[in-house]
């Protein structure tokens, strides 16, 4: 076991000099017994900086006042999905794309069908009827609205979607085929920005908060091929066959949970989760003039490397429905709202 700690200077409040503060404690051990791997060990670690305070001596500027902004939930749920995409080698999920089979031939064939109907029109001098084919109204020569959005879903949800399946299956034949290494990193960070200020009301201090986390896992086995291929999960195949579940999945990923799911409890071997906390601040603005002139900076940074023998997979969280709500998922909203409501 080793521990220990080392501080500097001041970082008491209001103190206006340099101050320093570490802290860490972890495991010993270099390899395991028996079998000589390398060891991981926990370990954590925790260290505060904050610079002198040039300027104005008069009033102390506290630049370390940092907001509660940590790895949440939803990061959790994002870096877990990227371990199970990097362990499977794919996205390809062959359930659910043959429960969707018949949905993906009729429009097919419905496509294939309007332009096909429009070229034979065309061929025959009949350019009204080849308009209307394509959802052009053969009188007046002008789109209707419900067939703008129409198009629109059928191009976002049934054949972009199509299309990216039939390269994942691409990818998936080639993951299978192929050796894979018993050896997976994933990996996610997520920068925020915010405030780091003891007294907004006299000084602003902006401040950037990254947080990053990294998984790395060795395997024992080799995720079997059912389950790679998604066959194994019936309850993924249920959600993506439930009408409109693509809209609680901007809001509520059920369907990224349901995938992690079907994954993550099934894994054999042992996992190293190292997450890193970083806070930089520095003073900014006066807003009362007695703080003029003041130059400060703050610093913190936070290890944390936990070792286990399996992942609990990570329940979704609602997601705050002002940064849900992306253009494109704004555009694809009003078409499925004028398609039903028309």
């Amino acid at each position: 076991m080793t521990t220990g700690s080392v501080t500097r200077g001041n970082l008491s409040y209001p103190a206006k000099v340099y101050g320093l503060s570490k802290v860490w404690t972890g495991g010993d051990g270099k390899y395991v017994p028996i079998t000589h791997q390398v060891k991981w060990n926990n370990y954590s670690m925790d260290l505060l900086t904050i610079s002198d305070q040039i300027g104005q001596q008069i009033y102390a500027a506290g630049v370390a006042c940092w907001e509660s902004n940590g790895w949440t939930a939803a990061d959790e749920l994002r870096l877990q999905s990227k371990l199970v995409t990097q362990i499977k080698g794919h996205q390809f999920n062959l359930a659910v794309d043959l429960a969707q089979a018949n949905q993906l031939v009729t429009m097919c064939a419905k496509t294939i069908r309007s332009f096909g109907r429009s070229l034979l029109y065309l061929k025959r001098g009949n350019v009204s009827a080849a308009l209307r084919e394509l959802g052009v109204d053969g009188k007046n020569k002008k789109l209707k609205s419900k067939d703008v959005s129409s198009r629109w879903l059928e191009i976002q949800y049934g054949w972009l979607p199509s299309i990216g399946s039939a390269y994942e299956a691409a990818k998936a034949f080639e993951a299978l085929s192929m050796g894979r290494t018993n050896r997976i990193v994933a990996k996610h960070s997520v920068k925020r920005v915010g405030s780091a200020s003891c007294s907004p009301a006299n000084y602003t201090v902006p401040a950037v908060y990254l947080r990053r986390k990294k998984i790395i896992c060795e395997l024992e086995e080799e995720l079997s091929f059912a389950r790679s291929l998604g066959l194994m999960d019936p309850l993924q195949v249920a959600w993506e066959l439930l009408p409109f579940s693509f809209v609680l999945d901007w809001f509520l990923p059920i369907g990224t949970y349901l995938e992690n799911l079907a994954v993550i409890p099934h894994l054999k071997g042992r996992f190293c989760s190292t997450t890193m906390i970083q806070n930089d601040s520095a003073f900014a603005v006066a807003k009362n003039p007695a703080w003029t002139g003041t130059r400060r900076t703050g610093h913190l940074r936070k290890m944390t490397r936990t070792v286990s023998s399996g992942l609990t997979t990570q329940t979704p969280r609602f997601v705050n429905p002002i940064t849900a709500m992306t253009s494109k998922r704004i555009a694809n909203a009003v078409s499925l709202a004028h398609q039903l409501l028309t």
